[in-house]
């Protein structure tokens, strides 16, 4: 992808990528990718990233893991050193009626405890759909600047039920910390973001419509108490889409 160039432009971008999926047997296959992002005007970012993701499927147990490292330059005085690492678990007891299912994991990314140095290692998720991983309510959406540079760490682990064909049910609760800690004006540490608890409803009414509602709490850890206040946050949804 190559950004446009025109009079004036001060943001646009270079956004290269390779990728390779590899079959090893019928129940392991793994994906290999390059990504390159760079700042043409400012030439103030040249960024690489790569990596492998593997899934292993036996039967009803499912394990899903990422390894990713950044490096490359950027405001032509910091050399990026980040890196992610992700491992995710999960089995379906689908002899059992409603066919109850279970599911565990980590997802780590690395952060920055000294902006002002000369490496920053800060992992950046570029364009990914964090909402399909870091939770509902959309508290971690751009990274690095929703973790603040401090990095992220999710454990999480879900339930999840399928009383019918037509039916799925899950649960999911996240804890979310930061890599790095943090410390205030007054000398304390702290490292913790919150926790959030997702439930979430998909039914399929016919082979067109389907309808999916959702709702989810936050409870703010130390950091966001200092920076968002002490509430709790509650979110929820209902959706419907049509195929004709």
């Amino acid at each position: 992808m190559v950004a446009v160039n025109n009079s004036g432009d001060v943001d646009d971008q270079n956004f290269l990528g390779i990728w390779s999926g590899l079959k090893f047997g019928p129940d392991v296959n793994a994906d290999f990718f390059g990504l390159w992002l760079r700042n043409i005007n400012s030439n103030d970012l040249s960024m690489l990233t790569f990596g492998v993701n593997g899934n292993l499927q036996l039967n009803d147990f499912t394990i899903e893991t990422e390894l990713a490292v950044q490096t490359g330059q950027m405001d032509k005085a910091q050399d990026i050193a980040a890196n992610l690492f992700a491992l995710n678990g999960s089995y379906t007891f689908s002899q059992l009626p409603v066919k109850p299912g279970i599911a565990a994991g980590i997802d780590r990314l690395s952060g920055d405890d000294n902006r002002f140095d000369n490496d920053n290692t800060v992992f950046n998720t570029l364009f990914a759909t964090n909402h399909k991983y870091y939770g509902m309510m959309d508290y971690f959406i751009n990274i690095p600047l929703h973790t603040y540079g401090l990095g992220l760490n999710d454990l999480h682990f879900g339930l999840s039920s399928v009383p019918c064909e037509c039916l799925k049910l899950s649960l999911t609760f996240h804890h979310f910390r930061s890599t790095e800690e943090v410390t205030w004006i007054d000398g304390t540490t702290m490292n913790v973001f919150g926790n959030e608890l997702d439930f979430l409803v998909d039914y399929k009414y016919n082979a067109h419509v389907n309808f999916q509602g959702g709702a989810a709490v936050f409870l703010p850890g130390d950091i966001f108490k200092q920076i968002n206040g002490n509430d709790n946050s509650l979110f929820f949804y209902l959706s419907t889409s049509v195929k004709l």
